[in-house]
């Protein structure tokens, strides 16, 4: 199962929000964990923010299960790194409307020996134990 969230929430001060995430469930024969979530928000401020945060998304929710790797972190790098290609080559497909455009990133991976996690920017990744949170 592949989800991908793609409507802006609206709160605070803002008309819109301009953050995405998704969900993979990730098939078996892969060995590369078992479910894959991911959340971009887009940099306040900046051009396409809404653009790049569902771009990051969709493109990280596709690419993670046909990069090349043996190891989970390995292929979560290299997914990052097909993501920021991606959204270099789509800012040169418009660079009027998508120069400057960014997001922050935050990629988990469960496991069943563990979580695994990459990120981009000051989103944070909260852990959930005993009643608490801990960054």
């Amino acid at each position: 199962m592949r989800c991908v969230h793609s409507e802006g929430i609206a709160q605070g001060s803002r008309p819109r929000q301009e953050d995405d995430y998704g969900l993979f469930d990730l098939p078996p024969q892969l060995e590369a964990g078992e479910l894959l979530l991911v959340l971009a928000d887009g940099m306040g401020g900046e051009q396409a923010g809404a653009v790049a945060s569902a771009l990051a998304v969709r493109s990280f929710i596709e690419t993670y299960d046909i990069v090349p790797s043996s190891a989970i972190p390995e292929r979560l790098e290299r997914t990052l790194q097909h993501v920021n290609s991606r959204m270099a080559l789509e800012v040169a497909s418009d660079p009027d409307r998508l120069r400057g455009m960014g997001c922050t990133l935050l990629a988990v991976v469960l496991a069943e020996e563990g979580l695994y996690w990459i990120s981009v920017g000051d989103s944070p990744l909260w852990l959930w134990r005993r009643g608490g949170c801990a960054a």
